[in-house]
């Protein structure tokens, strides 16, 4: 096995003997307990929101009680719904986006100006995030063949990235975009 490195490697494996590989083990042995233990100290194992949350892993759904759940959604969309307009950011339908809402929903704090809704926050977003059907991952590969030929194979990565990019965001058609001075100079 050794024939196949270079002399040096060779030379410090010979190098090496059991009793400093037995220490070298043991030392990342301890680093990794110390490391799981600081992880498993900060871990709130008996914060009611996470042992709520089981109801996520299909197999344990019959263990999670119909009460933990509704607990669980009580905690996030009280405060929220309890909430005078005043106190939260303004929105006015079909004029304000539902992500910027909820982008300003994570800005909202409490009087010690920590976040008044994260969690409700964060699962918004997560929500909003979620595909409404599969037409934009499809738009993107259609645009990858037509840019990605045969004839373009060498094309690298972030070129195809870039190319991408300016297709899906840009405001008009691809031969009627005209990048500004600052644009191509940041684009280099």
């Amino acid at each position: 096995m050794l024939a196949k490195f270079p002399r040096s490697v060779k030379s410090f494996y010979e190098e090496v003997t059991a009793k400093m590989l037995a220490k070298f083990a043991l030392s990342v042995r301890s680093f990794y307990e110390e490391i799981t233990a600081r992880m498993l100290a900060k871990f709130p194992f008996n914060d009611q929101t996470l042992k709520s949350l089981g109801y996520l892993n299909p197999e344990r759904r019959l263990e999670i009680s119909v009460e933990a759940v509704l607990q669980l959604s009580d905690k996030l969309f009280r405060d929220f719904q309890l909430s005078p307009a005043s106190d939260l950011p303004s929105f006015t339908q079909g004029k304000t986006p539902l992500d910027v809402f909820w982008v300003n929903m994570n800005r909202v704090s409490t009087p010690l100006k920590k976040p008044r809704f994260p969690n409700l926050a964060k699962l918004s977003m997560a929500a909003l995030s979620l595909p409404h059907s599969n037409a934009d991952p499809e738009r993107c590969f259609s645009i990858l063949r037509k840019i990605q030929t045969d004839h373009r194979g060498n094309v690298c990565g972030k070129t195809v990235s870039s190319l991408i990019s300016c297709k899906i965001n840009a405001k008009c058609d691809c031969f009627e975009l005209r990048p500004s001075n600052e644009l191509c100079i940041a684009a280099k």
